[in-house]
């Protein structure tokens, strides 16, 4: 296996977090200009916003937990010598 094909899946999963933060940018904004929430709500990690959050904010707080390990698993593979057939 190449290397290209050991980070392919390393550039998608970075690709999708950008998205994920994207889209979740875009519905923060949505609820700050309707005014369904106020910035100080959300200010520092506030508890008082909206009731629930959206399944974007989800998404994007998941991919900065276990892809993580991903991330730093393939960093540490590659300089160690990964068997590359």
């Amino acid at each position: 296996m190449s290397i290209q094909m050991v980070l392919l899946p390393v550039f998608v999963l970075v690709g999708l977090t950008f998205r994920a933060a994207a889209v979740d940018g875009r519905g923060a904004r949505g609820a700050l200009v309707g005014g369904e929430t106020k910035i100080r709500d959300i200010a520092l990690g506030s508890r008082t916003g909206p009731p629930a959050p959206p399944r974007s904010a989800i998404a994007t707080r998941n991919q900065f937990e276990l892809p993580l390990l991903f991330y730093i698993l393939i960093a540490l593979a590659l300089p160690c010598g990964m068997p590359i057939s």
